[in-house]
């Protein structure tokens, strides 16, 4: 097994900002420092955001794009490749371990190259999704034939490769990838909770000093988040003393509907409270404290971070089948999942959760000691194998 204490550890990232800090992409980074004693650093391509040079003790450093005149402002296009390379090339025998994002080609090629250069060095991937992965299949094109010779030196070369779910990672368990069975490079990492950054801001709330409270967060009325299910269910439920908190950017369509659902439900003016997007953990996670429910009905999710967070601060869920819904409704059995599309099915379980003692009974019976979605536990049980303490 590796040792990393006192080793350069280097996630190389595409854009990156502030909102990012309550992400995977800066918390993994975190708590490999935190738990394994590297000298993290996140290197990350520059936009001319305004950014510190380090964040909770971890190096920001930016590398110029001298291609951004051809960017589109989505973090993977091509044109950042030049400056990842040309980053790996200077800097890869310095480099311990590297960390990448997204089972992507040009994540792969910076990867091999890294590999290549520095093959004592310790390559990781935290795959995002990483459904249909090992399915590949590739076309006679010169385009196909270049994608599967990066691929094969890829699967090759890579030392670690994480996944968020346990469907992926029963893909990848099974699968075979030229010669290579990715099951002994691969291990399940679901996305955590940072109790760091908790204890230093909040005191928690157990279920009796909670509110009356049904909480959604996201973008509220994207084609994604499916906020209009919610208020429907809603707009036929007597909420009795109960409210609902929706957090969150809301689209101009989405508003436009709103004013509409007001129109004919103007009783329920007092029961519905739109906080707008809340950017401060401290300001975010109050919401979450005082709440009993928190409510997904996103059509699609990679993991869903505002499921952990809600889990974290003992909501019950009541959610689509997900990202991590399905996993974490099975760790705490504290929670329903929603058929996509069902309002009458969202409806009758609102109807059921808010009647009186139904929570309270719920909550009793979950063994909430056991209930551990810290990051910390989380990378340690994934990284166990290939990283000694």
């Amino acid at each position: 097994m590796l040792s990393i204490k006192d080793k350069n550890f280097v996630l190389l990232h595409g854009l990156f900002d502030a909102l990012e800090f309550g992400k995977d992409s800066f918390l993994v980074p975190y708590y490999f420092r935190k738990i394994y004693g590297a000298n993290v650093s996140i290197v990350y391509v520059d936009k001319k955001q305004k950014m510190p040079e380090a964040h909770r003790a971890v190096p920001l450093r930016p590398i110029k794009n001298v291609f951004a005149f051809f960017s589109r402002h989505k973090p993977y296009n091509y044109d950042q490749l030049p400056a990842y390379l040309f980053y790996v090339l200077k800097n890869a025998k310095k480099i311990d371990v590297l960390m990448r994002f997204h089972l992507r080609p040009i994540s792969m090629l910076i990867g091999v190259l890294y590999k290549t250069l520095n093959p004592r060095g310790f390559l990781y991937f935290k795959a995002d999704g990483g459904q249909g992965f090992t399915v590949n299949k590739w076309r006679k094109t010169w385009r196909g034939r270049l994608k599967k010779l990066v691929y094969r030196r890829f699967v090759k070369l890579v030392d670690l490769i994480t996944v968020e779910t346990e469907t992926v990672y029963k893909e990848f368990q099974q699968a075979e990838m030229f010669g290579i069975r990715l099951a002994t490079k691969t291990r399940l990492l679901p996305n955590g909770f940072d109790e760091v950054a908790l204890s230093a801001v909040l005191k928690e709330k157990d279920f009796p000093a909670k509110e009356n409270l049904i909480i959604t967060v996201g973008r509220l009325g994207t084609e994604q988040k499916n906020t209009q299910m919610l208020l429907t269910a809603v707009e036929k439920l007597n909420l009795q003393d109960w409210r609902i908190v929706l957090i969150g950017h809301l689209t101009p369509e989405f508003k436009a509907w709103v004013e509409a659902f007001f129109a004919r439900n103007p009783a329920l003016k007092d029961k519905l409270i739109f906080t707008g997007a809340i950017y401060a953990k401290k300001d975010l996670w109050e919401w979450y404290n005082k709440a009993r429910i928190f409510v997904l009905t996103s059509r699609f999710e990679t993991w869903g971070l505002v499921l952990n967070e809600a889990v974290r601060f003992r909501n019950y869920l009541l959610t689509t089948d997900v990202g991590g819904a399905r996993q974490l409704v099975d760790l705490t059995g504290y929670g329903t999942l929603i058929p996509q599309e069902d309002t009458n099915y969202l409806f009758a379980k609102l109807r059921n959760v808010i009647a009186a003692d139904y929570l309270q009974n719920k909550y009793n019976k979950v063994r909430w000691e056991n209930v551990d979605i810290s990051w910390e536990k989380l990378l340690k049980d994934a990284t166990k194998d290939f990283i000694k303490t």
